[in-house]
């Protein structure tokens, strides 16, 4: 199990941990969450192994749910009186 979480980027791992209720990761490097993550590894027996196509796979799959989101503002923004909408 080690091995698969030291294929995936810190990023990544505490992204997995972040679902969870472990918590005092968020300054840890790499090393110090692999280890934190083996101490709960009943909460990530989910995460496989790290290759290039499940990285471009995980990739796409978020900039999909980005684009819905932003589709998803874009109508409500369309359906709000002009004077009412945000200006950010």
């Amino acid at each position: 199990m080690e091995a698969i979480l030291k294929s995936h980027p810190v990023a990544r791992l505490k992204k997995e941990i972040s679902k969870t209720n472990v918590k005092g990761y968020s300054k840890m490097r790499k090393a110090e969450v692999v280890s934190l993550m083996l101490k709960h590894k009943e909460k990530f027996n989910h995460i496989k192994f790290n290759d290039e196509q499940n990285i471009r796979n995980i990739r796409k799959k978020e900039k999909e749910d980005m684009k819905k989101t932003f589709r998803r503002v874009l109508e409500q923004t369309k359906n709000e009186p002009r004077n009412k909408r945000s200006k950010y």
